[in-house]
């Protein structure tokens, strides 16, 4: 119940933190709250893992999360230029940019020994939750 609790209080402040400072520290603290927890209590929190395996006496629970943004680009201009009284010329066309998409992604892997989290670990560069504010 306590992993509920904690987890809808992050997905509210993250709604309700637009200004808030987003980083991989607070993203580790909140994975250190599920060790000791149980296959079930995880699955509970996170949803049904997008891959399991196992290996030796360990099982592995994996989560991934994608996600791409477009970032628009910027118009570019003519610079007016006159060159003689009442007879408009225009420059070439100066500036601009080009669109581009930014790929985001955080995978999450838990590792169980006996049923129970032992370890997890995080890879790629969107694994960052809210800074609690003190």
């Amino acid at each position: 119940m306590k992993k509920i609790a904690l987890s809808i209080a992050l997905l509210s402040s993250l709604l309700l933190s637009a200004c808030a400072t987003y980083t991989t520290a607070a993203y580790e603290q909140i994975l250190d709250t599920f060790i000791g927890d149980t296959e079930q209590q995880i699955i509970s929190v996170w949803g049904v893992p997008d891959r399991t395996f196992e290996s030796g006496e360990n099982k592995y629970f994996v989560y991934t999360r994608k996600e791409t943004s477009y970032v628009p680009g910027n118009p570019g201009f003519y610079q007016p230029y006159w060159g003689w009284p009442g007879s408009p010329f225009y420059s070439p066309y100066y500036g601009g940019t080009p669109g581009y998409y930014v790929n985001y992604s955080c995978t999450t892997t838990f590792t169980f020994q006996q049923g129970k989290v032992i370890h997890w670990q995080w890879q790629g560069n969107d694994c960052k939750a809210p800074e609690e504010k003190k």
